[in-house]
This record gives C-alpha cells, sequence and structure tokens, in this order.
C-alpha cells in the first residue's frame, strides 16, 4: 500500500493547527491583558480552555467513531473557526468564559485539541505497519516545528504597531481572524479525506480486553505529566514574561520560538532513534539456506526473557545443545568424510577448520 494521500494530508493539517495554536498561545494573555483582565481572571480563561477540551476529548473517544472520523474532525475544524471570529470580536469576561470552554483555543505549547486522538486513531490506517513508527515520528515532528513557528509569528502585533502604528489590541484581534482562517481551510482539507480512514464495523463497539492495564498505566503516566506541565502553561508562562520584564509580544514568542527549535532537536532524534528501532533485527545475517546464522541463533536464544536464574541457565543450556548439534549437523552440498582424515589439505579438514575457527 505504501504511503496514501491521505498520510500527506494530515501531516498538513497538523502543521496548519499547530502554527495556529503556536501564535494564539502566546497572543492570548497579551489579548486579555489589553482588554482590562487581571492575572486572575486570565488564568480563569486558560483552565476554562483545558477542561472543555478535556470534556470534548472524551465526547469525541465515545462517539467519533459512530458519527464518522472525517464528520467530526470538519466540525471540530469548523468550531475553530467560529472560536477565532469570536474571540476577536467579544471583550466581556463572561463571553470569553464561554468561548473558552465552548470553543478550541490552546493556551500550551503542545497539542491537547481534540484533533489529537482522531487523527493519531487515522494515521495506521494511511500507511504500512512496517512504516507506522517512522509516519508518527515526521507526524510530532511537524506539530513541533509548525508549533515554533508560529510562536515566532506572534511577534507580527508588536511589529505592526511600530512599523505601521496600528494598535496592537486591533492587530491582535486580526491574528484571531487568522486563526478562524486556517481553521476553516482545515475544514476544507478534512473533507478531502478518503473514505478508507474509517473504522470497520466490526471495530465500532470494541472494548479493551488484554490492554485495559496497558492504557491504564499509560493513562495515569500522561496524567501525571500533563498535572506537572499545568504549572507552566505556554500562555500564562507569557503573561509572567510580560509583567515581570515587561517583553513584547515579539520579543516572548522569540524565546518561545528558540525552546521550540531547541526543544525539536532532542524531539527530532528521539524519534528517529523510534523511527530505526523496529529494523533492528531485520538485518541478521542468514545462511545460504535461508535461515538464521549459528551467531545470530545464539544472540537471540540468549536474549529470551527468564523469570528465575534457574530457568535461564536451563534455557540457555537447552539453547546451547541444539546450537552444537546444528554445528554438527551438514550443510547442504557439504562434504561428507570421516575424522581420521589424515591430510591436512583435504576437503574435511579445510571445512572442520573453518567450523572451529568461527565457534572461537
Amino acid at each position: 500500500m505504501g504511503e496514501t494521500p491521505d498520510a500527506r494530508l494530515l501531516l498538513l493539517t497538523r502543521g496548519i493547527r499547530s502554527f495556529s495554536d503556536g501564535f494564539v498561545s502566546v497572543l492570548l494573555a497579551s489579548y486579555l491583558a489589553g482588554l482590562g483582565f487581571s492575572g486572575v481572571r486570565i488564568g480563569a480563561v486558560a483552565t476554562a480552555t483545558l477542561l472543555g477540551t478535556a470534556v470534548a476529548t472524551l465526547l469525541v473517544g465515545a462517539f467519533t467513531d459512530r458519527l464518522g472520523r472525517r464528520r467530526v474532525l470538519a466540525s471540530a475544524a469548523l468550531l475553530g473557526c467560529a472560536t477565532g471570529v469570536a474571540m476577536a470580536t467579544a471583550s466581556d469576561f463572561v463571553p470569553i468564559m464561554i468561548i473558552a470552554i465552548v470553543g478550541t483555543l490552546n493556551p500550551s505549547a503542545g497539542d491537547v485539541s481534540v484533533f489529537l486522538p482522531v487523527e493519531q486513531a487515522m494515521l495506521p490506517q494511511t500507511v504500512d505497519a512496517g512504516a507506522r513508527t517512522r509516519l508518527f515520528a515526521r507526524y510530532n515532528l511537524a506539530g513541533s516545528l509548525t508549533a515554533a513557528a508560529g510562536a515566532l509569528f506572534a511577534g507580527v502585533p508588536s511589529l505592526a504597531e511600530r512599523w505601521w502604528d496600528i494598535d496592537q489590541l486591533d492587530a491582535e484581534r486580526w491574528m484571531f481572524v487568522l486563526y478562524g482562517a486556517l481553521a476553516l481551510a482545515n475544514v476544507g482539507l478534512y473533507r478531502r479525506l478518503s473514505a478508507g480512514i474509517e473504522p470497520e464495523e466490526r471495530s465500532q463497539n470494541a472494548l479493551l480486553h488484554r490492554s485495559r492495564g496497558t492504557v491504564f498505566r499509560l493513562s495515569a503516566l500522561f496524567s501525571l505529566d500533563a498535572f506537572a506541565g499545568g504549572f507552566i502553561v505556554q500562555s500564562i508562562l507569557a503573561l509572567w514574561l510580560f509583567e515581570r520584564y515587561g517583553l513584547s509580544t515579539g520579543q516572548a514568542g522569540a524565546i518561545f520560538f528558540a525552546a521550540g527549535v531547541r526543544l525539536w532537536k532532542f524531539a527530532a532524534a528521539a524519534a528517529l532513534a523510534a523511527a530505526a528501532a523496529p529494523f533492528a533485527y531485520e538485518r541478521l545475517p542468514t545462511t545460504s539456506a535461508g535461515g538464521y546464522s549459528r551467531c545470530s541463533t545464539r544472540r537471540r536464544t540468549r536474549s529470551a526473557p527468564a523469570t528465575t536464574p534457574s530457568s535461564r541457565r536451563s534455557r540457555w543450556a537447552r539453547a546451547g545443545s541444539r546450537a552444537k548439534a546444528s554445528c554438527r549437523a551438514p550443510m547442504p552440498n557439504s562434504i561428507s568424510c570421516p575424522r581420521s582424515t589424515p591430510t591436512s589439505s583435504s576437503p574435511c579438514s579445510r571445512r572442520r577448520w573453518a567450523s572451529s575457527a568461527r565457534w572461537r
């Protein structure tokens, strides 16, 4: 199958969404402060966005496969368009709180929107099984890099005020309009997805069975990480930089861009390592008969897990006996002769010498 066009569309939508989230997460605190909101109210808006996203993610996970993934993604992108326009026109605390709860605003640097679980469920269906890790690596790298670029783009209102004498608050309103326009572009891209990314009928009501414990442990781990990250949400950190050091949105955006690029380097290295891991055992040497060589057999048997030291020793003993038996067995097209052949130049003596040299 290779990589389908749906995979490239999902990478493009992830990049557009992360770019818009990148500049909105920096501008949100500055925009609300320009409207006269206190630090407590700005924190309340950021909290409301995260709580609304959490509830929406639960609903999406429960009903997406029944309603259709393309329809849910297109509807969520259309809601993002309405969110940008509503934020550009609202100025009171209560309407903005409602927009924060219902809309798709993201005050953090990472993607915590309702789009992420749906897209990640669709990605494995757009590529062969052997290339899924590389596709997920590209997906995450595209999001990280475009989010850093979006943070740098948050300096446009400051530049507009300096160069063209445009009020910064008005320029930030137009940035929210741009947020809505980018979400509208994603609506068109989601509508171009094929029907192959929809779930199969038999899997729509599937429940967790053996993987239930693993999913719960991973959820607990991610929850702990998200709880720690909640102390330094990017919008709140930007507000602290504005209040503590008097930085402009352009300066704060440059700081977040540098931090994002630095993290992107580590993420790129980790992603490339994860993408290369599935092929570690595919490069094992083989014999001319088509099976694994004796050396690779020894490595694979010695790396097999064992529950107790005694069982490990017994497994090694059995593996060693099998390896020795395979060494004594004649290979295809081999020459058989008695061990008492006196001449060292005979084919058998040369073969025994080569075999013993391999095992030294």
